[in-house]
């Protein structure tokens, strides 16, 4: 840092304000507490341009997972509020699908092109080898119908450290995939970490800023996630936007 203000060379760091959106949460069509149009009365309540409705997809059953036969009802749902909420704010049709262990996206992959975009995660089998967990995270990456990695390291703070992988293989091959990197802005999980966001900036990843909102009073999480990424140098151009 001193370095840099010598050179006239301090980044200019995001703020609160430069968040137009937040791109995974969840409602009552899995574990939230809220409704799609609830949620999105709270992002305009919070000035944002868009949010994007990421309920869980698949076998996470204690999250109430979506499963095939009711995913043309969701998406319907997500659409219908849209229309109805209108011009004040965009709402994308997502979800959060998970890994499996050989790295391939659970859920049947027609269903999935339907979405506005998709948001990948680890909650499974986390305990594997180094080189064994960054092949898997790779070859999702790999995965034309992955747009985002949530939560890469998965850990949540005083309860599970992160699970172990080549941070630095793994963020070459975001950058290369065109796969964005997500702060999860939940106070338990801060994820990736201050110094592992600087990491994927210098490496060039895109980063994006999200809440994993449950609810929607859990939507003002996102000023955690800002802060954390303030410590990382990111800046406004570092910023992941939806198509």
């Amino acid at each position: 840092e001193i370095d840099a203000a010598l050179n006239d060379k301090l980044p200019n760091l995001i703020t609160l304000k430069d968040i137009k959106g937040d791109l995974q949460m969840h409602t009552t069509n899995s574990d939230g507490e809220n409704t799609i149009e609830e949620m999105a009365k709270k992002a305009i309540e919070l000035g944002y341009e868009y949010i994007g409705i990421t309920d869980h997809f698949g076998k996470l059953k204690f999250a109430n997972a979506i499963d095939k036969s009711e995913f043309d009802q969701y998406l319907k749902d997500i659409r219908n509020a849209d229309k109805k909420i209108g011009s004040e704010l965009k709402i994308y049709a997502s979800g959060e699908i998970e890994i499996d262990r050989e790295g391939n996206l659970e859920f049947d992959r027609g269903m999935l092109g339907e979405l506005d975009y998709r948001i990948c995660s680890v909650h499974f089998s986390t305990k594997m080898s180094r080189d064994d967990m960054t092949n898997r995270i790779i070859k999702a990456l790999k995965d034309p119908l992955t747009d985002i990695l949530a939560h890469p390291t998965g850990r949540i703070i005083g309860q599970r450290p992160g699970f172990e992988f080549d941070h630095e293989k793994v963020f070459r091959a975001a950058k290369e995939e065109g796969v964005a990197l997500e702060i999860n802005a939940h106070p338990l999980r801060l994820d990736l970490s201050d110094d592992l966001a600087k990491m994927a900036k210098d490496i060039g990843c895109k980063i994006v800023i999200n809440t994993d909102a449950h609810s929607a009073a859990e939507m003002g999480y996102m000023k955690h996630g800002v802060n954390n990424a303030r410590r990382a140098w990111i800046e406004k151009d570092d910023l992941y936007l939806p198509k």
